[in-house]
């Protein structure tokens, strides 16, 4: 399902990360960037090459909504996973971004999220 795709996972917790990560390669997917912070997240959206994203809300320094607005202007897909979230981050050009509740069923969302990602390419080519 994730065939050959890149993914950049911004994630706080090592063991839901690794959770995360497992399930990915699982799908045939390659985890490139795995974060713990929002600074880490901001520095890697400039030196590595990925296809999506994974991102928790609230991290030790901060929200990744910055992030999340930055991978949109770039056209990336992803995720937002979080314990709890503001009413106002999907909002605006975010309105459609996919917002999971954790705790989460990662073979079961992760694969919803790998349709989002191959429709598109698919009417794309």
């Amino acid at each position: 399902m994730f065939q050959g795709k890149r993914f950049l996972v911004l994630e706080d917790e090592p063991l839901i990360a690794l959770d995360i990560a497992t399930e990915i390669e699982s799908l045939g997917g390659q985890v490139v960037a795995d974060l713990r912070s929002v600074a880490a997240a901001e520095k890697a959206l400039e030196t590595i090459q990925f296809d999506a994203a994974i991102l928790d809300h609230k991290l030790s320094d901060g929200t990744s909504k910055a992030i999340g607005l930055a991978l949109h202007d770039r056209g990336k897909p992803f995720v937002f996973c979080t314990g709890g979230m503001d009413s106002d981050v999907t909002t605006g050009v975010l309105a459609d971004v996919t917002v999971w509740q954790k705790p989460c069923d990662w073979p079961v969302l992760l694969r919803r999220f790998a349709q989002e990602i191959v429709e598109p390419e698919r009417a794309a080519g």
